[in-house]
């Protein structure tokens, strides 16, 4: 029980730091494809 606890805070970091690089994988396929580019340059 407090070993699932524990590792609570790896896994919500784990996912704030995977986020922003699957967003950024998204980000840069979006550039390579002819798909409209959406975002900001």
């Amino acid at each position: 029980m407090l070993r699932g606890i524990s590792q609570l805070p790896a896994v919500a970091t784990m996912s704030w730091v995977l986020l922003p690089v699957l967003w950024l994988i998204v980000q840069t396929q979006a550039s390579n494809c002819a798909w409209p580019k959406v975002s900001i340059q």
